[in-house]
């Protein structure tokens, strides 16, 4: 298009932004995963696995980027950010932010 060649983006482990969604980190995260895990839980516990509606649900909240989850959830950045730096492989830092909230 500009005479350079077209680069997919691609997410990594170390690079993650508050751009990411929570389904393009579980991959290469446990923490992302356990999240996913709790989306998912607390989703079914409004509708039916399996059904449309859940599937609507769950790409909305777990397909939306972490700053979309902040801005609907209510829950105070620190923690979104200390998720975030536990993603990137900066347990102990990301574990101080979350603890300060």
């Amino acid at each position: 298009m500009l005479g350079r060649k077209y680069v997919p983006y691609t997410p990594q482990k170390g690079k993650f932004t508050m751009n990411d969604t929570v389904m393009d980190m579980k991959d290469h995260s446990l923490v992302m995963r356990i999240l996913y895990w709790y989306v998912k839980r607390f989703i079914s516990k409004g509708a039916k696995p399996g059904t449309t509606e859940y599937r609507m649900l769950l790409e909305s909240s777990a397909g939306s980027p972490l700053r979309s989850m902040h801005i609907s959830s209510g829950i105070k950045a620190g923690v979104f950010k200390g998720l975030l730096a536990m993603a990137n492989g900066k347990f102990l830092k990301g574990l101080k932010i979350l603890l300060k909230g």
